[in-house]
């Protein structure tokens, strides 16, 4: 045969374009199969028919931490703030001192900071623990009763597009409160507390200071033991958690709550029931790989209880029929993205 260098050629470029594009379509049947693998597991771990609202059947509670009333987040994306603060309030009943405190100053507060700093002029209203804490520690906070809930935040947000990023600041902060207060109503200036009169902020100093809570998240592939940043959508200020494996978040937990302690959570609501099939560990990686663990939910952790069935976490939500919600250990390690706990 006689040696041609261009049939060479071609054939090299030949080889390498099907490899190439073999490649590639390994590449796609793997990434497919993940997913349908992540999709299977979904389907087997969220039974039809399951409600987790109703007290599972022959629980015995074993703790179960006094609460304020259950407040509805209505139609908002608040459940971080209504959460965060549910935890905070019943931290404080435990240690005699009660306080009902205002998620609407919260979500006041994220808009306002968001619009100053030029970051939206249609402000987001999600977001996560930290950030609801991080609000607390630098805008202060307010009573339930002195600043209510009035309307639904997307019609009092919609004044906010006239807002330009480029006003100066003072004319930007003149139209924000005006906007501001026309949605919600002015807000209180002071805080009265048993004869006692406090700023918004001296008063979420005297409830919660800033090295009193830490947040843990468990990030596959992260090393444990050391502060991370959970590369989630709400993470918009990028805070940090202590990187810990799912198994010792829930002995962080079950620590909390055997102290007095309750324990404010954010995860996934869709993760309900695990497969026997697989370990705990091989399907929150497979969830997560496929992006199907998100922060969709997040509420207060303030009891436990057990039946023949196994052992559950008591959860005080802001919605539903009862204000409380049932899960299960496993579902926890499933579905957890970040929990605050009280330093002990």
């Amino acid at each position: 045969l006689q040696y041609s260098p261009k049939a060479q050629l071609a054939t090299t470029i030949h080889n390498a374009q099907t490899a190439r594009i073999s490649m590639r379509y390994i590449t796609r049947i793997m990434t497919l199969a993940a997913v349908c693998t992540a999709i299977a597991l979904m389907a087997i771990i969220t039974p039809a028919g399951t409600s987790h609202e109703e007290e599972p059947e022959g629980m015995t509670t074993d703790i179960l931490l006094p609460t304020t009333p259950v407040k509805d987040q209505g139609h908002t994306p608040l459940c971080w703030a209504y959460a965060m603060l549910a935890a905070i309030e019943t931290d404080r009943i435990v240690i005699g001192d009660s306080v009902n405190l205002s998620p609407q100053w919260i979500a006041r507060a994220y808009v306002a900071d968001q619009v100053m700093e030029g970051k939206a002029t249609r402000p987001r209203l999600s977001a996560t623990l930290p950030e609801a804490f991080w609000i607390m520690q630098h805008y202060g906070i307010v009573s339930w009763d002195s600043y209510k809930p009035r309307q639904n935040m997307s019609i009092a947000l919609s004044p906010l597009d006239n807002i330009s990023p480029s006003a100066s600041p003072d004319v930007r902060r003149r139209r924000l409160e005006r906007a501001l207060d026309t949605a919600f109503g002015p807000p209180p200036l002071s805080v009265f507390m048993l004869g006692a009169m406090y700023t918004p902020l001296q008063f979420a100093h005297s409830i919660a200071m800033p090295d009193e809570w830490t947040a843990y998240t468990s990030i596959p592939g992260q090393p444990y033991g050391k502060m991370v940043i959970p590369d989630i959508p709400d993470n918009t200020r990028r805070h940090k958690a202590m990187n810990v494996s799912p198994e010792d978040m829930l002995r962080i937990v079950h620590k909390s709550l055997s102290e007095g302690h309750p324990v404010a959570w954010e995860g996934d609501m869709k993760p309900e029931r695990p497969s026997k099939v697989y370990s705990l560990e091989r399907q929150r990686q497979q969830l997560m790989n496929a992006g199907l663990i998100t922060d969709d939910h997040a509420m207060a952790i303030i009891g436990t209880g057990h039946n023949a069935e196994g052992r559950y976490l008591i959860m005080k939500n802001s919605w539903g029929r009862t204000g409380r919600y049932y899960m299960t250990e496993a579902e926890f390690i499933l579905s957890t993205i970040m929990i605050m706990a009280r330093n002990t």
